[in-house]
């Protein structure tokens, strides 16, 4: 990608802007995992959000088997990003202690190797781009406190220098990991209306 097309993206002007890529894991057949309902409601919302408002390219994935997904994101590391500015993937699953998501066969996967497919020296198209995971799963079995400002009956816990003249950056680096939770603890979801974030994020 050329001095002129990289900075092309300074604001972010690339039409579109980028992919979004949407994992919405609902019903699940192996390891004794609960259907996540209310989440078909959070994948709407973000499709409508990314597609309509923010002007990406999403593509919306339900019930992904562990193999499905590894291929899908195998797919999207070798896209060429190089006129888009950033890169999104937003995964609604089950989760679990050890930062690892759980594909609606039971099979878990660390987060960690999903956020490697698209590091600066597996997808050199990304490099020196944001690339934005955002991921609704538990992180954990311990409970947040709950505290009611309005009766909501309906949430639930879900479960050395260089020499060379070449531009070089770290390998990691422009990257945001955004959790529906903390370490170790479950994550929130409302069986009628999804996810508290996604309430807000659409404005009509």
């Amino acid at each position: 990608m050329d001095r002129q097309n990289k900075e092309s993206c300074y604001p972010m002007d690339a039409n579109p802007i980028g992919h979004c890529l949407i994992i919405n894991n609902v019903e699940f057949t192996g390891g004794n995992l609960a259907e996540r309902v209310g989440s078909n409601q959070d994948a709407t919302k973000l499709e409508e959000l990314f597609g309509n408002f923010l002007n990406f390219t999403v593509e919306l994935k339900r019930n992904v088997t562990k193999k499905q997904l590894e291929s899908t994101l195998r797919h999207y590391q070798q896209k060429d990003h190089s006129e888009f500015c950033t890169f999104f993937v937003i995964i609604l699953s089950h989760g679990d202690e050890g930062n690892i998501v759980y594909a609606s066969d039971g099979q878990a996967m660390k987060l960690d190797d999903i956020f490697q497919y698209f590091s600066a020296s597996n997808c050199l198209s990304l490099g020196e781009k944001p690339k934005v995971f955002i991921v609704q799963a538990c992180r954990g079995n311990q409970h947040n406190r709950v505290v009611s400002l309005n009766r909501q009956d309906s949430v639930v816990y879900d479960g050395g220098p260089s020499t060379s003249s070449q531009i070089k950056v770290p390998n990691e680096a422009d990257t945001l990991h955004a959790y529906a939770t903390i370490s170790n603890h479950t994550a929130l979801r409302d069986t009628r209306e999804g996810s508290w974030g996604t309430r807000v994020s659409v404005c009509h």
